[in-house]
Protein backbone atom coordinates (compact mmCIF):
# COMPACT_ATOMS: atom_id res chain seq x y z
CA UNK A 1 0.00 0.00 0.00
CA UNK A 2 1.33 3.41 -0.92
CA UNK A 3 -0.14 5.07 2.16
CA UNK A 4 1.73 8.30 1.50
CA UNK A 5 -0.66 8.81 -1.40
CA UNK A 6 -3.69 8.67 0.82
CA UNK A 7 -5.04 12.15 1.55
CA UNK A 8 -5.99 11.47 5.14
CA UNK A 9 -2.54 10.21 6.02
CA UNK A 10 -0.94 13.03 4.09
CA UNK A 11 -2.92 15.52 6.15
CA UNK A 12 -1.27 14.22 9.32
CA UNK A 13 2.12 15.52 8.21
CA UNK A 14 3.52 18.78 9.60
CA UNK A 15 3.07 21.60 7.08
CA UNK A 16 5.09 24.79 7.00
CA UNK A 17 4.16 27.66 4.68
CA UNK A 18 4.19 31.46 4.50
CA UNK A 19 1.33 33.60 3.16
CA UNK A 20 0.14 37.16 2.92
CA UNK A 21 -2.82 37.49 5.28
CA UNK A 22 -4.29 40.63 3.73
CA UNK A 23 -7.54 39.76 1.95
CA UNK A 24 -10.45 42.20 1.62
CA UNK A 25 -12.98 39.34 1.51
CA UNK A 26 -11.75 37.67 4.72
CA UNK A 27 -12.73 38.47 8.30
CA UNK A 28 -10.33 36.68 10.64
CA UNK A 29 -12.10 37.74 13.84
CA UNK A 30 -13.05 34.75 15.96
CA UNK A 31 -16.60 34.00 16.91
CA UNK A 32 -17.13 33.94 20.65
CA UNK A 33 -16.77 30.46 22.09
CA UNK A 34 -20.40 30.38 23.19
CA UNK A 35 -21.51 30.97 19.59
CA UNK A 36 -20.66 27.35 18.77
CA UNK A 37 -22.69 24.84 20.76
CA UNK A 38 -21.18 21.37 20.47
CA UNK A 39 -23.12 18.15 20.95
CA UNK A 40 -20.65 15.33 21.60
CA UNK A 41 -22.15 12.19 20.07
CA UNK A 42 -20.01 9.93 22.20
CA UNK A 43 -22.16 10.45 25.28
CA UNK A 44 -24.56 8.05 26.98
CA UNK A 45 -27.52 8.57 24.67
CA UNK A 46 -25.62 8.21 21.40
CA UNK A 47 -22.69 5.82 21.65
CA UNK A 48 -20.26 4.80 18.93
CA UNK A 49 -19.87 1.05 18.80
CA UNK A 50 -16.42 -0.56 18.50
CA UNK A 51 -15.12 2.00 20.98
CA UNK A 52 -11.37 2.67 20.89
CA UNK A 53 -10.96 2.02 24.58
CA UNK A 54 -12.45 -1.47 24.20
CA UNK A 55 -10.70 -2.60 21.01
CA UNK A 56 -7.30 -0.92 21.19
CA UNK A 57 -7.93 0.47 17.72
CA UNK A 58 -7.85 4.13 16.77
CA UNK A 59 -10.97 5.02 14.77
CA UNK A 60 -10.58 7.78 12.18
CA UNK A 61 -13.83 9.11 10.68
CA UNK A 62 -12.96 10.57 7.30
CA UNK A 63 -16.27 11.49 5.64
CA UNK A 64 -19.97 12.03 6.31
CA UNK A 65 -22.90 12.28 3.89
CA UNK A 66 -26.70 12.27 3.75
CA UNK A 67 -29.46 11.83 1.18
CA UNK A 68 -32.91 13.30 0.55
CA UNK A 69 -34.45 10.71 2.87
CA UNK A 70 -32.42 12.03 5.78
CA UNK A 71 -30.15 9.00 6.10
CA UNK A 72 -26.71 9.91 7.47
CA UNK A 73 -23.61 7.74 7.05
CA UNK A 74 -20.02 8.05 8.25
CA UNK A 75 -17.03 6.19 6.80
CA UNK A 76 -13.43 5.84 7.87
CA UNK A 77 -10.74 3.40 8.86
CA UNK A 78 -8.93 2.09 11.91
CA UNK A 79 -5.33 2.41 13.04
CA UNK A 80 -3.69 -0.09 15.35
CA UNK A 81 -2.91 1.16 18.85
CA UNK A 82 -1.19 -2.10 19.73
CA UNK A 83 -1.03 -5.51 18.14
CA UNK A 84 -4.69 -6.05 17.34
CA UNK A 85 -4.25 -6.26 13.58
CA UNK A 86 -6.76 -3.50 12.88
CA UNK A 87 -4.65 -1.22 10.67
CA UNK A 88 -6.47 0.43 7.75
CA UNK A 89 -9.65 -1.61 8.01
CA UNK A 90 -12.49 0.37 6.46
CA UNK A 91 -15.93 0.76 8.03
CA UNK A 92 -19.33 2.33 7.34
CA UNK A 93 -21.64 3.59 10.11
CA UNK A 94 -25.26 4.73 9.88
CA UNK A 95 -27.14 6.95 12.32
CA UNK A 96 -30.13 4.96 13.57
CA UNK A 97 -32.30 6.02 16.51
CA UNK A 98 -29.59 8.34 17.85
CA UNK A 99 -26.98 5.59 17.70
CA UNK A 100 -24.17 5.03 15.22
CA UNK A 101 -24.51 1.48 13.96
CA UNK A 102 -21.74 -0.25 12.02
CA UNK A 103 -23.33 -1.54 8.81
CA UNK A 104 -20.13 -2.64 7.05
CA UNK A 105 -16.54 -3.32 7.99
CA UNK A 106 -13.60 -4.77 6.14
CA UNK A 107 -13.14 -8.45 7.01
CA UNK A 108 -9.68 -8.28 8.59
CA UNK A 109 -5.97 -8.32 7.76
CA UNK A 110 -5.23 -9.86 4.38
CA UNK A 111 -8.89 -9.82 3.32
CA UNK A 112 -9.45 -8.17 -0.05
CA UNK A 113 -11.98 -5.41 0.52
CA UNK A 114 -12.35 -1.63 0.29
CA UNK A 115 -10.06 -0.88 3.21
CA UNK A 116 -9.24 2.57 4.55
CA UNK A 117 -12.45 4.20 3.30
CA UNK A 118 -11.92 7.97 2.81
CA UNK A 119 -15.20 9.10 1.23
CA UNK A 120 -18.85 8.21 0.65
CA UNK A 121 -21.57 9.13 -1.86
CA UNK A 122 -25.28 8.53 -1.24
CA UNK A 123 -27.94 8.29 -3.91
CA UNK A 124 -31.56 9.15 -3.22
CA UNK A 125 -32.79 5.60 -3.88
CA UNK A 126 -30.77 3.96 -1.14
CA UNK A 127 -27.60 3.53 -3.21
CA UNK A 128 -24.21 3.95 -1.56
CA UNK A 129 -20.69 4.14 -2.96
CA UNK A 130 -17.59 4.26 -0.75
CA UNK A 131 -14.14 5.19 -2.05
CA UNK A 132 -11.35 2.88 -0.91
CA UNK A 133 -7.75 1.86 -1.34
CA UNK A 134 -8.56 -1.14 -3.53
CA UNK A 135 -11.55 0.24 -5.40
CA UNK A 136 -15.17 1.11 -4.65
CA UNK A 137 -17.57 -0.42 -2.16
CA UNK A 138 -21.18 -0.39 -3.40
CA UNK A 139 -24.50 -0.98 -1.68
CA UNK A 140 -27.74 -1.78 -3.47
CA UNK A 141 -30.63 -4.20 -3.04
CA UNK A 142 -28.33 -7.23 -3.22
CA UNK A 143 -26.20 -5.89 -0.36
CA UNK A 144 -22.55 -4.78 -0.17
CA UNK A 145 -20.25 -5.47 -3.11
CA UNK A 146 -16.65 -4.52 -3.86
CA UNK A 147 -15.48 -3.34 -7.27
CA UNK A 148 -11.70 -3.50 -7.63
CA UNK A 149 -9.24 -1.53 -9.73
CA UNK A 150 -7.42 -4.65 -10.86
CA UNK A 151 -4.04 -3.50 -9.55
CA UNK A 152 -2.46 -2.72 -6.19
CA UNK A 153 -1.29 0.78 -7.11
CA UNK A 154 -4.60 2.65 -7.48
CA UNK A 155 -6.37 4.53 -4.71
CA UNK A 156 -9.76 6.28 -4.71
CA UNK A 157 -9.72 9.28 -2.38
CA UNK A 158 -13.15 10.63 -3.30
CA UNK A 159 -16.27 9.49 -5.11
CA UNK A 160 -19.29 11.26 -6.61
CA UNK A 161 -21.96 10.11 -8.97
CA UNK A 162 -25.39 10.24 -10.53
CA UNK A 163 -26.21 6.58 -9.89
CA UNK A 164 -24.44 3.27 -9.28
CA UNK A 165 -24.05 2.97 -13.04
CA UNK A 166 -22.52 6.43 -13.41
CA UNK A 167 -19.84 7.04 -10.73
CA UNK A 168 -16.64 9.08 -10.80
CA UNK A 169 -13.73 8.42 -8.44
CA UNK A 170 -10.64 10.62 -8.04
CA UNK A 171 -7.30 9.52 -6.63
CA UNK A 172 -3.96 8.16 -7.75
CA UNK A 173 -2.67 5.34 -9.91
CA UNK A 174 0.64 3.72 -10.81
CA UNK A 175 4.06 3.78 -9.21
CA UNK A 176 5.44 6.38 -8.93
CA UNK A 177 1.94 7.69 -8.52
CA UNK A 178 0.07 10.11 -10.72
CA UNK A 179 -3.39 11.60 -10.52
CA UNK A 180 -6.21 9.44 -11.83
CA UNK A 181 -9.96 9.59 -12.38
CA UNK A 182 -11.99 6.42 -12.78
CA UNK A 183 -15.51 5.98 -14.13
CA UNK A 184 -17.79 3.13 -13.11
CA UNK A 185 -20.55 2.26 -15.58
CA UNK A 186 -22.14 -0.45 -13.48
CA UNK A 187 -19.84 -3.15 -14.80
CA UNK A 188 -16.21 -2.03 -14.51
CA UNK A 189 -13.94 0.78 -13.33
CA UNK A 190 -12.36 2.49 -16.32
CA UNK A 191 -9.42 4.88 -16.02
CA UNK A 192 -10.22 8.12 -17.83
CA UNK A 193 -7.85 10.28 -19.85
CA UNK A 194 -6.86 13.45 -17.96
CA UNK A 195 -4.47 16.28 -18.95
CA UNK A 196 -2.32 16.32 -15.78
CA UNK A 197 -0.33 13.95 -13.54
CA UNK A 198 -0.88 15.76 -10.21
CA UNK A 199 -2.49 13.72 -7.42
CA UNK A 200 -6.25 14.27 -7.15
CA UNK A 201 -8.20 14.32 -3.89
CA UNK A 202 -11.74 15.59 -4.40
CA UNK A 203 -14.51 15.19 -6.97
CA UNK A 204 -18.03 16.63 -7.26
CA UNK A 205 -20.51 17.60 -9.94
CA UNK A 206 -24.02 18.67 -10.85
CA UNK A 207 -24.52 16.04 -13.55
CA UNK A 208 -22.67 13.57 -15.80
CA UNK A 209 -21.67 16.42 -18.13
CA UNK A 210 -20.48 18.81 -15.39
CA UNK A 211 -17.96 17.22 -13.01
CA UNK A 212 -14.99 18.81 -11.21
CA UNK A 213 -11.89 17.21 -9.68
CA UNK A 214 -9.29 18.95 -7.48
CA UNK A 215 -5.80 18.12 -6.27
CA UNK A 216 -2.26 19.19 -5.56
CA UNK A 217 -0.57 22.31 -6.98
CA UNK A 218 -3.89 24.10 -7.32
CA UNK A 219 -5.24 21.58 -9.82
CA UNK A 220 -8.89 21.90 -10.85
CA UNK A 221 -10.20 19.77 -13.73
CA UNK A 222 -13.59 19.96 -15.45
CA UNK A 223 -15.45 17.25 -17.33
CA UNK A 224 -18.09 18.24 -19.89
CA UNK A 225 -19.32 14.74 -20.64
CA UNK A 226 -16.67 14.13 -23.30
CA UNK A 227 -13.25 15.17 -21.96
CA UNK A 228 -11.41 16.52 -18.93
CA UNK A 229 -9.78 19.94 -19.22
CA UNK A 230 -7.71 21.93 -16.75
CA UNK A 231 -9.08 25.18 -15.30
CA UNK A 232 -7.21 28.20 -13.97
CA UNK A 233 -7.75 27.95 -10.23
CA UNK A 234 -6.01 31.14 -9.13
CA UNK A 235 -3.92 29.24 -6.58
CA UNK A 236 -1.00 26.82 -6.45
CA UNK A 237 -1.96 25.35 -3.07
CA UNK A 238 -2.84 21.75 -2.29
CA UNK A 239 -6.61 21.38 -2.83
CA UNK A 240 -8.41 18.64 -0.93
CA UNK A 241 -12.20 19.04 -1.10
CA UNK A 242 -14.91 20.41 -3.40
CA UNK A 243 -18.62 21.06 -2.93
CA UNK A 244 -21.18 23.34 -4.53
CA UNK A 245 -24.80 24.43 -4.63
CA UNK A 246 -25.10 24.69 -8.41
CA UNK A 247 -23.02 25.41 -11.52
CA UNK A 248 -22.51 29.04 -10.52
CA UNK A 249 -21.71 28.51 -6.83
CA UNK A 250 -18.88 26.04 -6.10
CA UNK A 251 -16.26 26.00 -3.33
CA UNK A 252 -12.89 24.27 -3.09
CA UNK A 253 -10.96 23.97 0.17
CA UNK A 254 -7.28 23.18 0.65
CA UNK A 255 -4.02 24.12 2.29
CA UNK A 256 -4.42 27.67 3.66
CA UNK A 257 -7.05 28.57 1.09
CA UNK A 258 -10.67 28.43 -0.06
CA UNK A 259 -11.55 29.38 -3.63
CA UNK A 260 -15.00 30.03 -5.13
CA UNK A 261 -16.33 29.51 -8.65
CA UNK A 262 -19.02 31.97 -9.77
CA UNK A 263 -19.76 30.27 -13.08
CA UNK A 264 -17.02 32.17 -14.92
CA UNK A 265 -13.82 32.03 -12.87
CA UNK A 266 -12.27 30.84 -9.61
CA UNK A 267 -11.64 33.52 -6.97
CA UNK A 268 -9.77 33.16 -3.70
CA UNK A 269 -12.15 34.02 -0.84
CA UNK A 270 -10.14 32.91 2.20
CA UNK A 271 -6.43 32.77 2.93
CA UNK A 272 -5.22 31.61 6.32
CA UNK A 273 -1.64 30.47 6.71
CA UNK A 274 -2.43 28.62 9.95
CA UNK A 275 -5.10 26.29 8.53
CA UNK A 276 -5.26 23.26 6.27
CA UNK A 277 -8.88 22.72 5.15
CA UNK A 278 -9.96 19.14 4.44
CA UNK A 279 -13.74 19.36 4.12
CA UNK A 280 -16.40 21.89 3.16
CA UNK A 281 -20.21 21.75 2.98
CA UNK A 282 -23.41 23.74 3.22
CA UNK A 283 -27.03 23.70 2.13
CA UNK A 284 -27.42 27.39 1.35
CA UNK A 285 -25.01 30.02 0.09
CA UNK A 286 -25.09 32.03 3.33
CA UNK A 287 -24.14 29.20 5.70
CA UNK A 288 -21.09 27.15 4.76
CA UNK A 289 -18.59 25.44 7.04
CA UNK A 290 -15.01 24.51 6.17
CA UNK A 291 -13.10 22.23 8.55
CA UNK A 292 -9.61 20.84 8.86
CA UNK A 293 -6.53 21.17 11.04
CA UNK A 294 -4.10 23.75 12.25
CA UNK A 295 -0.65 23.70 10.67
CA UNK A 296 1.53 23.02 13.67
CA UNK A 297 3.57 20.30 15.34
CA UNK A 298 0.53 19.48 17.49
CA UNK A 299 -2.39 19.97 15.07
CA UNK A 300 -5.88 20.63 16.36
CA UNK A 301 -9.28 21.08 14.77
CA UNK A 302 -10.02 24.23 12.82
CA UNK A 303 -13.31 25.50 11.36
CA UNK A 304 -14.41 28.61 9.46
CA UNK A 305 -18.01 29.64 8.84
CA UNK A 306 -19.21 31.67 5.85
CA UNK A 307 -22.38 33.77 6.28
CA UNK A 308 -22.67 34.84 2.65
CA UNK A 309 -20.37 37.83 3.11
CA UNK A 310 -17.41 36.91 5.34
CA UNK A 311 -15.52 33.90 6.63
CA UNK A 312 -15.15 33.78 10.41
CA UNK A 313 -13.11 31.38 12.47
CA UNK A 314 -15.09 29.35 15.01
CA UNK A 315 -13.62 28.80 18.43
CA UNK A 316 -14.24 25.18 19.46
CA UNK A 317 -13.30 22.76 22.20
CA UNK A 318 -12.60 19.99 19.68
CA UNK A 319 -8.93 19.04 19.60
CA UNK A 320 -8.92 16.20 17.07
CA UNK A 321 -8.27 16.87 13.38
CA UNK A 322 -11.52 17.27 11.42
CA UNK A 323 -11.76 15.64 8.00
CA UNK A 324 -15.29 16.38 6.84
CA UNK A 325 -18.49 18.28 7.58
CA UNK A 326 -22.20 17.87 6.79
CA UNK A 327 -24.73 20.71 6.88
CA UNK A 328 -28.16 19.85 8.28
CA UNK A 329 -31.58 21.34 7.43
CA UNK A 330 -31.90 22.94 10.88
CA UNK A 331 -28.76 25.02 10.30
CA UNK A 332 -26.42 22.93 12.42
CA UNK A 333 -23.46 20.87 11.20
CA UNK A 334 -21.96 17.46 11.86
CA UNK A 335 -18.17 17.33 11.90
CA UNK A 336 -16.12 14.12 11.83
CA UNK A 337 -12.48 13.39 12.40
CA UNK A 338 -9.68 11.65 14.24
CA UNK A 339 -10.09 9.81 17.56
CA UNK A 340 -13.63 8.69 16.72
CA UNK A 341 -14.90 12.26 16.52
CA UNK A 342 -18.51 12.72 15.43
CA UNK A 343 -19.97 15.91 16.84
CA UNK A 344 -22.82 18.25 16.05
CA UNK A 345 -22.22 22.01 16.05
CA UNK A 346 -24.99 24.58 16.32
CA UNK A 347 -23.90 28.10 15.36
Amino acid sequence: MKLKLFLILFANLVFTSCYNKSDPETDMDNLKSDDAVIDDHRDDDEKLDNDEEETGCRFINTAIASNDSGDIYVVGYTRDNGNNGCDYLGFVKKLENNNWKTVYECGGPGVECASASPDIWLGNKGEISVAGMNGLLLFEESGWNNVYFGDNDSIADDVWGVSLTDLFAAGQSGYPSEGAIFHFDGKELIKMEIPISNDLNGIWGTGPDNVYAVGEKGTILHYDGEEWTEMESGTAEYLSSIWGINKQDIYVAGENVIVHFNGEKWIETLKDEESFFLGIHGLVSDSILAVGRTISETPEAVAFHYNGQKWKKIEMNIKSILYDVLALPDGSFYVVGDNNTIERIAL
